[in-house]
């Protein structure tokens, strides 16, 4: 199991969690996406492989945004993500305290015209 962080902008929820770190089924049904990226961005500072979905802007319905460049106000990334670190093979690893503290640092609320009451998304930079 590995400790990651899911911002699940269809349901407004933020929050950690720990699974598996090989059951893409289980990413696929967290992600609501049939493939999925890893681009790698930067969180107030610090870098993070964030999962997402890989189809998302091609979509005919495009889920929200959910993650946005406050430097180039920009939409960077789109649906639900779930970030995590890597260790140097690659392999995904845990989130310690102080990135879960960092990532929930750098949540900034929204509104849309498909979420009019507002929700969460993350502020990072390439």
């Amino acid at each position: 199991m590995v400790r990651l962080f899911l911002i699940d902008v269809m349901n407004d929820k933020a929050e950690e969690l720990n699974i598996e770190p090989y059951d893409l089924d289980k990413f696929h049904e967290l992600l609501n996406c049939r493939c999925f990226d890893i681009p790698k961005r930067r969180i107030g500072g610090k870098y993070f492989d964030i999962y997402c979905d890989d189809e998302g802007l091609i979509k005919d319905e495009q889920p929200p945004v959910s993650a946005y460049s406050i430097s180039e106000r920009e939409p960077m990334l789109v649906g639900n993500l779930i970030i995590a670190n890597h260790d140097m093979a690659g392999n995904t690893t845990d989130l310690s305290d102080e990135d879960i503290k960092l990532i929930k640092e750098n949540l900034i609320f929204a509104t849309s015209p498909a979420k009019p009451n507002g929700y969460k998304l993350l502020a990072c930079e390439y």
